[in-house]
């Protein structure tokens, strides 16, 4: 096999070629999932928004936060963006609870 219009001439063996299809196939498969994961974020947001009233904006924000924390530092940063939307007039506790 060679691959062409690549700025290269590659040539590929049997083996090489099985590997670079193996390679492809998983590649695409990852790309599916990635398409799967941010279509679930989505599902999940426009959730928050139907059943909690929390805007996706916020919501989105609350997930940013926890995802680049850890442990207790996520619950301190959790609890002082939802006190901060309940001031700000987003939702009370009440609503949600």
């Amino acid at each position: 096999m060679t691959i062409e219009n690549t700025g290269a001439n590659i040539v590929l063996n049997e083996e090489q070629r099985t590997m670079l299809k193996g390679m492809v196939e998983e590649s695409v498969a990852s790309c599916y999932r990635t398409q799967s994961e941010k279509d679930l974020k989505k599902e999940i947001s426009k959730r928050v928004k139907d059943e909690l009233g929390i805007p996706k904006k916020l919501f989105n924000s609350l997930v940013k936060r926890a995802y680049n924390c850890d442990g207790d530092i996520v619950n301190s940063e959790l609890t002082a963006v939802l006190d901060l939307a309940e001031e700000l007039g987003f939702f009370s506790y009440s609503d949600v609870g």
